[in-house]
């Protein structure tokens, strides 16, 4: 990290609600977040009452690399898309269903409530996409943007899973190493909607809540190098780890968990789940028994990737 705009971790307390489910980022009320694949992955969030209208637009991934880096043209390319969303027809039911449903069969395609009731509806379309179930290790890198506003195309990620396992007695200690850069350039050439923020931070500020899933309670977190207290609940049989960040443009952060525990003894085996979001990046996961590797794999962005050795 440099200059002299500081990074600030903002620390939660332990017993809060959890937020929002892992396959879930947390966009601003109504509206659809972008992120990778092929074809595109979209996850949507609204609250209570909100109506909530899918359109799918040029992501990150798909878009040319002249336009993702520039600021002023994706300024221009969101507020096209803006005026399009309040003047469009919309399509009837069944052409929605022919254009959406291919993506929900595949897992690019999920929704999230926090009305109880309402689970059941999107439990029956396949829209709910729950956590998986395993009796193995599982890690799950989840983002929301608290500002809200339209910058996670320009957090740039870089994860690794280094793992120390034993297969004789389970257990496991792991470092999680997580850096977050925040690619924007001149704030003043985005519109409001993009960099704006809610708290009175300034434009092109990101901030996010960086949550880590795992089966293990006893997880610690440095943020650049400085013990940092983090928000633990429970979620679908899972721990949930959680902290608040605050990124000035052109700023970096370094998030390293370590995550102990002991899991059932034997080949050691990984469920990684990935949220769908513009802008993440590959995941490196290593993993030794003793002083063996059994796995050095680098995993593209995806919904969950299973990993034995």
């Amino acid at each position: 990290m440099s200059g002299s705009d500081p990074v600030v971790a903002v620390p939660v307390e332990e017993g809060s609600p959890p937020g929002p489910a892992p396959v879930a980022p947390d966009p601003s009320p109504g509206f659809v977040v972008e992120g990778p694949g092929d074809p595109v992955e979209v996850v949507v969030v609204a609250p209570p009452g909100v109506v909530v209208v899918v359109v799918v637009v040029v992501s990150a991934a798909s878009a040319p690399a002249s336009v993702v880096e520039d600021d002023e043209a994706i300024g221009e390319l969101t507020g096209e898309i803006f005026d399009r969303l309040g003047s469009a027809d919309l399509p009837g039911p069944r052409s929605l269903g022919d254009a959406f449903g291919p993506l929900v069969r595949d897992g690019h395609l999920a929704m999230v409530t926090g009305v109880g009731g309402d689970r059941a509806l999107l439990d029956r379309l396949g829209l709910s996409a729950p956590l998986p179930q395993t009796d193995g290790d599982l890690l799950a890198i989840v983002e929301r943007n608290k500002a809200p506003n339209k910058l996670d195309v320009f957090l740039k990620r870089t994860n690794t899973y280094d793992v120390a396992w034993s297969s004789d007695t389970g257990a496991r200690t792991a470092t999680l190493t997580s850096t977050y850069t925040n690619a924007v350039g001149d704030p003043a050439k985005l519109p409001p909607v993009v960099v704006g923020n809610q708290t009175g931070a300034p434009a092109g500020t990101q901030i996010r809540e960086v949550s880590v899933l795992s089966p293990s309670r006893n997880v610690s977190l440095k943020v650049d190098g400085k013990r940092t207290p983090a928000r633990l609940a429970l979620e679908e049989g899972l721990y949930r780890h959680s902290v608040s960040l605050s990124i000035p443009p052109g700023k970096s952060v370094e998030l390293r968990w370590r995550i102990e525990g002991t899991l059932l003894a034997g080949p050691y085996d990984l469920t990684l789940v990935r949220p769908a979001k513009g802008g993440t990046s590959d995941t490196n996961v290593v993993v030794r028994d003793v002083d063996r590797t059994v796995i050095d794999e680098t995993v593209e962005p995806g919904r969950t990737v299973r990993l034995t050795g």
